[in-house]
């Protein structure tokens, strides 16, 4: 097992110039009256400069998202089960975060687990934090940049074992919150207590006393090396609206509500969905109504935006209070901006769909998707939109995960990946101009990489083109690799 961790640096020498133009305008964070004042020592700890920022030395601020999932097992599953970690900048503006030139490979491994893997480049994460010195392309100078890791995304499933949590079915079934009852919350969550709550199951003397604690925490011993960052991840595991509400709460309601219906209630609502207009849509059902047990996400989001016009004949009276409540949550989901002064509206929804959703569907009452519902107004003042920080661009490069992995002998798959995913991006880093040993390319090459042939092979290329177009034979591999015509600049 290899594990690739050494790009970190590179992808913020190669997008310092985006961060200082974007990053003073992207994101008000709102500062709660209930944080903790700081103590005397961790003010003059907060308040003492840098060493290199006190000798005149520029700092670029440039916070990073992390990202953790496991690839899906649909392709090759005897080869293809991969945990991996992927980062990319958070400060970026939205339309250019889901640009696949700014969401970086870190790590992967078939033979271990998350927490192992983070192990490996918990170092480089450490030093980032405390700050490097890097060359500056458009100030011509040295820069030192601090790039702190402010958010981990992931599923729930992932998040709870990240954070040494029991899960969904233990008895605190949230992360976030110390809460026994799904319906309502608890008392937050904070990494200091964790580590206090930890050190005291293990040194409890006898199994049958660790297993107590266990379930009165919610919280299993084992060891972090997330832990060792600064930042409070008890704090920053943000609700996602992929797992948590269209995978979570439209799929628990979409069920309820067609297990009711006749077969031909079901026709009548499939010819309802295709009469309904969706030419101001940018996504659409792919499959029969009849099917919905196996929707995934762009499904239900589709169904979700004409689920009030198209089902509204079929509602009880508590069923459309219900889904009009949902179809609130769902707009403030993918909702683009935020206005702190609509807080008590928003936490005022959250809190009555949940309440409504549990009395409607009671069997959901201890559904950790619900709950974590009433999380989800706290997240997007602290983190922005969900939209700033949502899943599906980083569940989309499992793919690419997926493709280097074919096209390797299967002897070392994550060192192949990573040593794949390092000639990329060092090719990427080289001939878009970044400076090597104080040089840059040429206006020649420079023109070359703009061709679409080299953007495919460098941002990765699907299966299907792989195999079809024999211009691109590897990826990662140079081999039977011609760019033809240059494209002129214009």
């Amino acid at each position: 097992m290899l594990l690739f961790t050494t790009l970190l640096t590179q992808i913020l020498i190669s997008s310092a110039a985006v961060v200082k133009l974007h990053f003073p305008a992207y994101r008000c964070f709102h500062v709660r009256p209930s944080l903790t004042i700081c103590s005397n020592f961790d003010y003059t700890v907060l308040t003492t400069p840098h060493p290199l920022k006190s000798v005149g030395i520029p700092v670029v601020i440039a916070p990073l998202f992390l990202y953790s999932d496991d690839t899906s097992e649909n392709r090759t599953k005897k080869w293809n089960k991969f945990d991996v970690w992927w980062t990319s900048l958070a400060c970026l503006p939205t339309e250019k975060a889901h640009d696949t030139t700014n969401i970086f490979f870190v790590a992967c491994s078939n033979r271990t687990t998350a927490i192992p893997i983070s192990e490996s480049f918990i170092d480089d994460l450490k030093s980032l934090e405390k700050g490097i010195r890097v060359f500056d392309c458009v100030w011509q100078e040295e820069v030192l940049v601090i790039a702190p890791v402010i958010c981990l995304l992931c599923d729930n499933a992932r998040a709870s074992e990240l954070l040494n949590h029991l899960g969904s079915t233990a008895k605190k079934l949230c992360r976030i919150c110390d809460t026994s009852d799904g319906s309502m919350c608890g008392d937050h969550r904070c990494k200091s207590k964790a580590e206090e709550c930890i050190a005291n199951i293990v040194s409890e003397q006898t199994e049958k006393g660790k297993k107590m604690l266990r379930t009165s925490y919610g919280l299993r011993e084992m060891h972090n090396p997330l832990f060792e960052l600064s930042v409070d991840l008890y704090k920053s595991t943000p609700v996602e609206a992929l797992h948590t509400i269209l995978l979570g709460c439209c799929k628990y309601m979409v069920r309820e509500f067609m297990d009711h219906r006749s077969a031909k209630e079901k026709k009548e609502i499939m010819a309802r969905i295709k009469a309904f207009s969706t030419c101001g849509m940018n996504c659409r059902i792919s499959s029969s109504i009849s099917y919905f047990k196996s929707f995934v996400g762009r499904d239900f989001k589709a169904l979700m935006q004409m689920a009030l016009f198209v089902l509204h004949p079929y509602f009880t009276v508590s069923e459309k209070k219900c889904w009009f409540l949902l179809a609130k949550v769902f707009r403030l989901c993918y909702c683009i901006s935020f206005s702190a002064s609509d807080t008590a509206y928003w936490k005022n929804v959250c809190s009555e769909f949940v309440r409504v959703s549990v009395d409607y569907m009671p069997s959901y009452a201890k559904r950790l998707k619900t709950h974590l519902v009433l999380h989800l107004v706290d997240n997007i003042l602290d983190f922005g939109p969900t939209q700033c920080y949502n899943t599906e661009r980083y569940e989309s490069y499992n793919s690419l995960v997926r493709a280097q992995n074919i096209f390797g002998n299967r002897q070392s798959p994550s060192r192949d990946i990573a040593t794949n995913f390092a000639v990329q991006q060092h090719l990427t880093f080289i001939c878009s101009r970044g400076y090597f040993e104080g040089k840059q390319c040429g206006e020649q090459l420079y023109s070359i990489y703009l061709s679409t042939q080299v953007q495919q092979f460098l941002r990765g290329v699907s299966i299907k083109k792989t195999q079809s177009d024999k211009d691109i034979y590897q990826p990662g591999c140079l081999r039977k690799l011609h760019h033809g015509t240059v494209p002129s600049r214009s």
